[in-house]
Order: C-alpha cells, then sequence, then structure tokens
C-alpha cells in the first residue's frame, strides 16, 4: 500500500534508509551485515539510495545480472552521479540520461522488485522532468527536507510548503508524486528515542536515515536499533 494511504487509514509505519551507498552491496562487508541483521531482528527492508559515479567511474555495469536478487532485506534506489553533482547541477536531459542509466542497472541487477518506490535524491534535488520520470518507473515517494527545515524540495513550488510542513506530506496532482518529508539524521540526533516517539505522535509516522560513511560506527548502530525497537513496541508498520 502506498505511504500516503497508509497515513490516511491512520496506520503509523516507520521507513530506514541509507545514503550515499554504494560500496554496502559491492563489498558485503560488515555494514551490509548489520543491515541483515536489521531484517531478521526486526523485519526491516533498508533503501540504499546509491551515487553511481563515487570515484568518476561506472561501477553498477561490472555488477553480474541478478546479483542482487538474493537479498531481501534491501531495495535500492537512485541517489546521484556523486557527491558533487546532486541532479539540479546537470541539464534535463542530463538528469533524465542519468535515472535512465541507474534505473535500467538497478533492475538488471536485482529485478523489478529490488528497485525502491520511496526514494530520497541527493539535496532533495531534481527538475519536474526528472520526478515525471521517475513516476514512471514506479517511484511513488519523493523524500523532501528535514521536519526542522521548511526550504522547497525538488520542483514543488511555493504554495505547497504550508500543507507540507503542516501535515508532513503533500500530493502533487500534476506530478501523480507524494512528497513526505524526512525525519531525523541518526548520526546528528541526541535522543533518538524522544525524536521517535515525537514524530509518531504528530504525523503517525516515522522516516529516518544514516549515511553510508557512518553505518559502522556502533553509537551509529545502537541508535538504529533504538528507533526500531521504539516503533516495534508501538507495533508501527515497518515499510521500504
Amino acid at each position: 500500500m502506498k505511504l500516503i494511504n497508509l497515513i490516511k487509514n491512520k496506520q503509523p509505519w516507520c521507513h530506514f534508509s541509507v545514503d550515499d551507498a554504494w560500496r554496502i552491496f559491492t563489498d558485503r562487508g560488515a555494514e551490509f551485515e548489520f543491515l541483515k541483521s536489521l531484517y531478521d531482528d526486526f523485519g526491516v527492508v533498508t533503501s540504499l539510495y546509491i551515487f553511481t559515479e563515487p570515484k568518476g567511474k561506472k561501477y553498477l555495469s561490472s555488477i553480474p545480472t541478478g546479483h542482487m536478487k538474493e537479498y531481501p532485506w534491501i531495495k535500492i534506489g537512485p541517489h546521484a552521479p556523486d557527491w558533487n553533482h546532486p541532479l539540479n547541477t546537470l541539464t534535463g536531459q542530463e538528469q533524465i540520461k542519468h535515472l535512465q542509466y541507474v534505473c535500467k542497472e538497478i533492475k538488471r541487477i536485482g529485478g523489478s522488485e529490488i528497485f525502491a518506490k520511496n526514494i530520497r535524491l541527493h539535496f532533495y534535488k531534481g527538475s519536474k522532468e526528472a520526478c515525471q520520470f521517475l513516476v514512471r518507473q514506479g517511484c511513488e515517494v519523493l523524500f523532501t527536507q528535514d521536519y526542522w527545515d521548511e526550504r522547497l524540495s525538488y520542483c514543488l513550488l511555493p504554495n505547497s510548503r504550508k500543507e507540507l510542513n503542516k501535515n508532513g506530506w503533500y500530493h502533487e496532482p500534476g506530478l501523480k508524486m507524494d512528497f513526505i518529508k524526512t525525519g531525523s539524521k541518526v548520526e546528528f540526533r541526541k535522543n533518538i528515542k524522544q525524536d521517535t516517539l515525537e514524530s509518531l505522535k504528530k504525523f503517525d509516522f516515522v522516516v529516518f536515515y544514516t549515511h553510508a560513511d557512518q553505518l559502522a560506527d556502533p553509537t551509529v548502530q545502537k541508535k538504529i536499533r533504538t528507533a526500531l525497537e521504539v516503533c516495534r513496541k508501538k507495533n508501527v508498520l515497518f515499510v521500504a
């Protein structure tokens, strides 16, 4: 079920993801095993939003076809070519070309079932045409700026700001796309338990995430588990 429908039906839910990912699922090291433990212990499927050219070289093409089909605890979605190139640094045509490449490669290495339907692009940037392309690929939600950040994300117009900041979500009819506020950036939160409870109380959902270079940190791992345990005790639905 779409996340917006869960909100309308007053079904609390939780979404966890990792930004700036790429090595996690190619190296399959300790971070990958940690994500598997979240699946084993909580049933959580983690969404990985990937850089496609982190060192100026496309690496997805070197991953064998079907390589990721055996890992049900992850979803994969686009993020940006690299840290220095969020989509708004590209021309409109370049944005579409990039998304065509990454979406095709994700589905090649993992099948359509591994493609993330709920996505956060790097720095929350992407043109209207990029959003429309993602809708055609099966994307349902773009996660926007954090709860406390009222800047506009993606191609949203200023009149969407009030509703998005009030409700935590906004449906853009012209794009057939839902936009949902991102919540806690795990490594920056001092009291993840309180943040999680406050988000559930205000919005009936919690969206939290970390970055790939933070995922091996034991303190970050403990915070992630704390947030998930809060949600489990509240009978919150875990969604990818």
